[in-house]
């Protein structure tokens, strides 16, 4: 619910907002966000690993990054419906990654299930769509 609400706010602003400026406004909020959350619950952002912060900045740079970057393009350049059900394709990747990267093999369920959201994202991707029907003038 939360991410169809996002994709509808992030429509609109997107329509009059640069992809890039739209994006940093985004991340540091979340950012800042998410520091004042660390810091009233009293969670340290210290002491981590060399190790650890390399996994958080790939973590930050690649799903955080990209992902919703991607996401914030395809809504200035398509419906929301169109994005709001391609989110729904996360999970499906996520677990093919894990397939091929991890060698966690899906359980039959899992698959079916993948299959279904493909299916789904594919209908309302593939729908022909009717033109809006413009309102005679009242010259």
């Amino acid at each position: 619910m939360l991410a169809a609400i996002f994709v509808l706010f992030a429509r609109k602003f997107r329509q009059t907002t640069p992809l890039v400026p739209f994006m940093l406004v985004l991340h540091v909020s979340g950012s800042l966000f998410l520091l004042l959350l660390a810091f009233v619950t009293g969670n340290s952002l210290t002491g981590f690993s060399t190790e650890s912060w390399t996994a958080l900045f790939m973590l930050a740079l690649i799903p955080t990054l990209i992902g919703p970057t991607l996401l914030n393009f395809s809504v200035g350049h398509l419906p929301a419906f169109v994005v709001s059900a391609a989110i729904l394709g996360e999970p499906v990747g996520a677990t093919l990654l894990g397939w091929f990267i991890f060698g966690e093999v899906p359980i039959g369920w899992t698959l079916l299930g993948a299959a279904l959201i493909v299916l789904c994202i594919l209908v309302v991707v593939l729908e022909p769509r009717t033109p809006a029907i413009a309102e005679p003038s009242r010259d």
